[in-house]
């Protein structure tokens, strides 16, 4: 069984996506927190940039030579960067500034942090599906 996997691409682009969403529920956090603090600036992940920017083209799916009804394709390789360490571009938000120079805005940001959460918990649902399945899988049905 050369080649076989327990975890494919699916359950590594969804480790990758929550790893993602929790940095940056960190982020949108320190916002909140720094909502009255004179002269901060609101800072974010540009989430899609950043989760593009993981899966890179030298991981796409290679093409193997077309035999006439067969069409094999190796699943990508999506994996963390040397030493586990994700660092996504942070993003300053230059929105119309307080008179202190602060940038936040409070409604904008829980609105970020709720949505944020919510694709986390989304994450987190779909990659206990996935284990459910191998789980059922190594029981051969059986409960």
């Amino acid at each position: 069984m050369a080649g076989f996997t327990l975890f494919n691409a699916t359950h590594d682009l969804l480790q990758l996506s929550m790893r993602l969403r929790s940095m940056r529920h960190e982020l949108l956090a320190g916002n909140i927190a720094n909502a009255d603090t004179p002269g901060y600036r609101a800072k974010d992940i540009d989430f899609a940039a950043a989760l593009r920017a993981l899966v890179a083209p030298e991981n796409a799916p290679v093409q193997f030579p077309k035999t006439p009804g067969i069409q094999l394709i190796s699943a990508p390789s999506i994996g963390f960067p040397q030493g586990g360490a994700i660092e996504p571009a942070l993003v300053v938000q230059e929105a119309e500034a307080k008179l202190d120079g602060n940038s936040v805005d409070l409604d904008r940001q829980i609105a970020n942090l709720v949505e944020n959460s919510l694709s986390y918990e989304t994450s987190l649902v779909l990659l206990g599906r996935k284990l459910a399945a191998l789980r059922y899988a190594i029981s051969e049905g059986r409960r």
